[in-house]
């Protein structure tokens, strides 16, 4: 495909159909349940639900997971606002957000840099070995078949649940 036929494939696309639905209360108890945030935010009193295969079909017309990490300036948040933005944009009531987790690494190697924000330079580097902290931001969506909230790596695609040793800090939906 080139990109002509890509522009003008998102002017031809229709809205899916969803015919399953899920109230706010219903979908805060969900999140609560199976992700257990210190924060959550929603907005609409109704959304709809669809199963993986129709997720699917939306994350196949959605290109977000061909761009190019770039440490700081295009990264795991901006993967998430993109996939949220494209997939809201061809279904916008559907139950999809962005979650906001942390977990313990055992045996990382984390780089504290000390970077001059401005002209990108790195001014200084520590490396710490041992236990750290990871964050990271990607996708969330209510399954309407499993009738839980599963999670998407937006710069794959991939869908998977929960895993025990995350805490969610903060979903948006």
């Amino acid at each position: 495909m080139n990109i002509i036929e890509y522009i003008l494939s998102w002017f031809s696309k229709k809205p899916p159909i969803f015919t399953e639905t899920i109230k706010y209360s219903d979908l805060r108890t969900a999140i609560y349940r199976d992700l257990n945030p210190d924060k959550i935010y929603m907005s609409d009193s109704i959304y709809d639900i669809c199963n993986v295969n129709e997720l699917k079909i939306l994350l196949n017309a959605d290109k977000t997971n061909y761009q190019h990490y770039i440490e700081e300036d295009f990264d795991c948040d901006d993967f998430s606002y993109m996939l949220m933005g494209h997939i809201t944009e061809s279904a916008p009531t559907i139950a999809f957000g962005i979650i906001w987790v942390w977990y313990y690494e055992e045996s990382a190697s984390v780089a504290f840099k000390l970077l001059n924000k401005a002209s990108r330079i790195v001014l200084g580097e520590t490396l710490v070995h041992g236990p750290a902290i990871t964050g990271h931001a990607l996708n969330c969506y209510y399954d309407s078949e499993k009738q839980k909230m599963m999670l998407i790596e937006p710069q794959s695609d991939n869908i998977f649940e929960m895993p025990e040793n995350w805490n969610t800090t903060v979903v948006m939906i």
